[in-house]
């Protein structure tokens, strides 16, 4: 009689050993922060990703880009000059049909 009541309060209090151990777990100041600081690890590397693909696509614009405006520039430098010169003709005709 004495073992079954041994066996039956062993059964009972085993799990609340195996409760109460983790709950310690989980209470634990240190594992709390160890947790905090790992999920911040995980998000400060997910944002890391993300700014690097930012970063990438800026520099290839810039690259792009800088071309782009030195071809507009130019262009635009070319076309300045010949409606200078469309202008200088319009007015030498112009002065001509007067006289």
């Amino acid at each position: 009689m004495l073992t079954i009541t041994l066996i039956c309060l062993l059964a009972i209090a085993a799990p609340l050993t195996l409760h109460a151990a983790e709950q310690q777990h989980r209470d634990n100041p240190i594992r709390k922060v160890v947790t905090m600081l790992q999920s911040m690890q995980k998000k400060v590397e997910e944002e890391a990703k993300t700014e690097l693909a930012l970063f990438e696509k800026y520099m290839c614009y810039c690259k792009t880009a800088g071309g782009d405006l030195d071809a507009g520039i130019t262009e635009s430098e070319a076309k300045v000059e010949s409606m200078k010169a469309a202008l200088k003709s319009a007015k030498e005709k112009k002065n001509a049909d007067r006289s």
